[in-house]
């Protein structure tokens, strides 16, 4: 597979949002849309850093051990990332503003472990591409959801982007 079928794939059609609903759970605070973009570059920097320590210690552990390697390879790139930031106060911010739901955002955990198998260049390539698809799907459903203000109150919240989310994944599942 070359790597712009693995990149449009993971950007769009392998959505780790669309395909296994995971990341939602940021998703149903008013923020600006900027915030959206915000965590989902933060997620896409340490989702990146992450595969890397994942599949350089996969070489040398066996694969049972994954989930827990994954674990402490985001959580060391967290680390990694939040030092390197505080060269820059704005970085720091931003960063620092977005660490919590990083760590606890499944969509990172997923794009670490299905990124998995594949060689190094693929899942830097793969890493990039779903953490972006993670932004651009978080921005669009923010954006839908600042225009339904009308919605019926049993609708509010959750609901209406769990129905977002499976729309967008039957529509984009065609292409």
């Amino acid at each position: 597979m070359n790597l712009i079928n693995i990149f449009l794939n993971s950007l769009i059609k392998d959505n780790v949002v669309l395909t296994k609903f995971v990341g939602l759970n940021y998703i149903h605070r008013k923020v600006k849309e900027k915030t959206y973009i915000n965590l989902g570059l933060c997620l896409t920097i340490t989702s990146l850093i992450a595969s890397i320590i994942v599949y350089i210690v996969n070489l040398f552990l066996p694969s049972y051990l994954l989930p827990i390697v994954s674990v402490l390879a985001i959580i060391l790139s967290v680390f990694i990332i939040k030092n390197v930031s505080k060269l820059s106060d704005k970085l720091y911010q931003i960063y620092n503003r977005n660490i919590n739901h990083i760590l606890l955002n499944g969509a990172c955990m997923a794009i670490v472990v299905f990124g998995t198998g594949f060689s190094f260049i693929e899942m830097i390539v793969y890493a990039i591409g779903s953490g972006l698809g993670y932004t651009l799907i978080i921005f669009l459903i923010a954006t839908l959801q600042e225009q339904m203000e009308d919605v019926p109150l049993y609708l509010k919240g959750n609901v209406i982007i769990f129905i977002l989310v499976g729309l967008i994944s039957i529509i984009v599942g065609r292409i």
